[in-house]
């Protein structure tokens, strides 16, 4: 009877243990699943963070860059853009000069020309991209003087159109799923002489003097007219 008892045990336990181990694997797949599902979860989330941080902070450096106001105090506050404030040559720069961007009131906005400069997830500014992991967005900003687009007014490109380039850079720790160079961005601004600078859109005329002392600067759906306080 005893051993009986001990042959139904065993069937039992026989027939019971790939159940067991049946039940194991599902809940591991389960918690596998969930598991993945949290972190694909928490990765769109970030992406949207970012998606909105990025278009509002595109939208603020390219207001400030096309400030009159705020682009005289950056070129006063950049040596290597002592040419366009000091109305000398600028043909000797040929490649992209990154440069520290000014607010209206002359307070530093943004520093370009230090590494270690970024964002935050959030758009606040930050001082330890590439070692801290909060600082994780930077923007590599630079500016080129066009010497070739106003030559024949301007022979000795003392005062050149602009091209201007904005190129943001990644470095966390979180897969952020995004085309960055969706945000990047490029576009030009006249120089800009001092703060009684005034500007008006030139009439349809690639070339030449718009009207009196009003001289055009730009490419086409670029130019504008700057008369230059005394």
């Amino acid at each position: 009877m005893v051993e009986y008892s001990i042959r139904m045990f065993k069937s039992k336990l026989g027939s019971t243990l790939p159940e067991v181990l049946l039940s194991s694997c599902l809940l591991s797949i389960a918690i596998l699943a969930s598991m993945w599902m949290i972190m694909n979860l928490s990765q769109r989330q970030a992406t949207e963070a970012f998606q909105a941080t990025l278009t509002q902070n595109r939208l603020v450096f390219q207001n400030l860059i096309a400030s009159d106001l705020a682009w005289a105090q950056t070129q006063l506050n950049n040596l290597s853009m002592s040419c366009l404030q000091n109305q000398t040559s600028c043909s000797g720069i040929l490649a992209p000069q990154n440069f520290k961007l000014y607010s209206q009131n002359g307070s530093l906005f943004y520093d370009a020309t230090d590494s270690s400069s970024g964002f935050t997830a959030n758009g606040a500014s930050c001082s330890g991209f590439g070692s801290d992991a909060n600082c994780s967005v930077q923007l590599s900003l630079s500016w080129l003087p066009q010497c070739d687009i106003n030559s024949n007014l301007d022979p000795n490109c003392l005062a050149p159109f602009l091209q201007i380039q904005g190129s943001y850079n990644y470095n966390g720790s979180l897969p952020i799923h995004l085309n960055w160079s969706n945000y990047n961005f490029q576009f030009g601004r006249a120089v800009s002489r001092n703060l009684a600078s005034v500007a008006r859109p030139c009439p349809n005329a690639p070339v030449g003097m718009c009207a009196n002392t009003w001289v055009c600067m730009g490419p086409p759906n670029f130019w504008e007219c700057h008369v230059f306080a005394p």
